[in-house]
């Protein structure tokens, strides 16, 4: 004698998800915290782009647009020349030297 199986098929559990993942959205845009979530991401990516144009600076080494030596004025990991060569540097954690990265 043959059994069949009782279960959920395959497509009942898929449209569930989908419509869990539809009301999870509309809880989060009628809650408010969506518009967080895209300031997050916004946010995020300013840092992103910080970075990348670093890195950037630094793959040239050439810092001469940076308008002085040191850290005056600057915060911890900001870009800085070294010297009047150009090279890159970052400042360090009391933002009064301008280190070379550590690789």
């Amino acid at each position: 004698m043959k059994r069949k199986a009782q279960g959920l098929s395959l497509n009942t559990i898929i449209i569930a998800a989908i419509v869990l993942i539809v009301l999870v959205v509309l809880w989060a845009i009628f809650t408010g915290r969506m518009g967080k979530f895209t300031q997050d991401i916004k946010t995020q990516d300013l840092k992103t782009q910080e970075s990348a144009n670093k890195l950037a600076a630094m793959s040239k080494g050439n810092c001469l647009d940076i308008a002085t030596n040191g850290c005056a004025g600057l915060k911890k990991d900001d870009l800085c020349r070294i010297d009047n060569a150009g090279a890159c540097g970052l400042c360090s954690a009391d933002a009064g030297t301008c280190t070379a990265p550590t690789p």
